[in-house]
């Protein structure tokens, strides 16, 4: 298989297996996915400003503390499944991009 392709292949497979893990409230191994340096960020669409905008923007480190937290919060007590859409990655060296949706 191209070096290329294997490489979409397994990013793609890193962003279905963040849905399964965060169904499963596994936080430490989801954590585990990130890169030391990455950022994972979240946008919306604002029917209010009528454009897209960083609903959440965090590092590791601030993710790992907002986590740490969810035990003392009153949550949902139904069963989730986040449904990803299908990504779109962008490779660029040893840099990558993946772009998806879910619900």
């Amino acid at each position: 298989m191209n070096t290329e392709l294997a490489c979409r292949e397994a990013i793609r497979d890193l962003i279905q297996r963040t849905g399964l893990l965060l169904d499963a409230e596994d936080f430490s191994n989801w954590l585990e996915l990130f890169d030391t340096n990455g950022t994972y960020q979240m946008r919306a669409y604002s029917t209010e400003l009528r454009r897209w905008m960083i609903w959440q923007q965090s590092d590791r480190t601030t993710l790992k503390r907002m986590l740490a937290d969810v035990v003392d919060h009153v949550r949902d007590p139904s069963q989730r499944r986040h449904v990803i859409g299908y990504a779109l990655v962008d490779i660029d060296g040893d840099e990558a991009r993946a772009t998806s949706t879910f619900s």
